[in-house]
């Protein structure tokens, strides 16, 4: 029998979305987003190891990892298998910051334990696992679905992977990812008033995007949904000036958090104005690869 099992799923970036009304609270599987937004090559990997006690570490610090014990729970419940775990999520993307860690360490780690304990769940079922974690957590509403598939992604109807229905487009765009910090995704996904300018603008993009979006056609509507939702920080504005100056304008906010999404025209360029004023940035493509276990 195995003892350590790793899997991967990529971070990332809902560019635009809006939340449907008179969503069943209970109803975990059908609640999520409309929206539409990028997967990176850049992700979580997480490796799952049979231990004595549930121990659980980001980038090496042991952390309460709210969401993977929410997993480690519904997977409990869902198996009958209570083994207990030490989980490692390893990612060069801090938390909080709009790349959807949380719901890339869950995918991955719903995947790592059906494998290492041999529960014979399907994806996605793992997948399911990991959406209803976020939607407990109120970390994310249509994150899972959109990482479930590569490349770009459009949520043509909300629920769990397996309701909802997603459009992709593989391609391998090179991406900059500035980020500047974290922002509460719970704090917007609870505040109505926020939400109704949300979902009002979401509302609006989503009627427009064509099938074959391209990159640089998603970066522009993510710059219409940044300018109207009510959600961009003074920092993520002084950042989107200083690049629109250097005359990179394929730039815009990750939701829910203080990073910039740049498509480069010269990356060179983008890369020097980050080290030159200390932002830590990440430079990546987006993912042909959809979420898998690691040999």
């Amino acid at each position: 029998m195995r003892t350590s099992t790793s899997a991967w799923a990529p971070s990332h970036a809902t560019l635009y979305f809006a939340v449907p009304e008179n969503k069943d609270a209970s109803d975990l599987l059908h609640q999520g987003s409309l929206g539409g937004g990028l997967n990176f090559e850049e992700g979580v990997i997480t490796t799952v190891t049979i231990s004595d006690n549930d121990r659980i570490f980001y980038n090496e610090v042991e952390i309460e990892g709210e969401i993977t014990q929410t997993v480690l729970r519904i997977f409990r419940e869902r198996t009958g298998n209570s083994s207990a775990v030490e989980v490692k999520h390893k990612s060069r993307i801090t938390t909080g910051c709009g790349l959807s860690t949380s719901g890339a360490g869950s995918i991955s780690l719903a995947l790592s334990l059906n494998e290492l304990l041999g529960t014979q769940l399907d994806d996605i079922q793992c997948l399911q696992m990991a959406h209803e974690a976020e939607i407990i957590c109120k970390t994310g509403l249509g994150s899972v679905l959109a990482q479930s598939v590569a490349g770009i992604e459009i949520r043509r109807s909300d629920g769990v992977p397996g309701i909802g229905t997603v459009h992709n487009k593989v391609i391998s765009d090179v991406i900059i990812l500035i980020i500047l910090g974290p922002l509460s995704t719970k704090d917007v996904l609870t505040s109505e008033e926020k939400m109704k300018l949300v979902t009002q603008t979401g509302t609006e993009i989503h009627s427009k995007i064509p099938e074959n979006v391209t990159t640089e056609e998603m970066i522009q509507y993510g710059k219409y949904f940044t300018n109207h939702c009510g959600l961009m920080t003074d920092r993520v504005s002084t950042v989107l000036d200083d690049l629109r100056k250097i005359g990179e304008e394929k730039a815009t906010m990750a939701m829910i958090g203080e990073t910039i999404v740049v498509s480069p025209n010269d990356k060179i360029k983008v890369l020097n104005y980050c080290e030159k004023n200390y932002l830590y940035h990440i430079e990546t493509r987006l993912s042909s690869k959809i979420p898998h276990l690691l040999t």
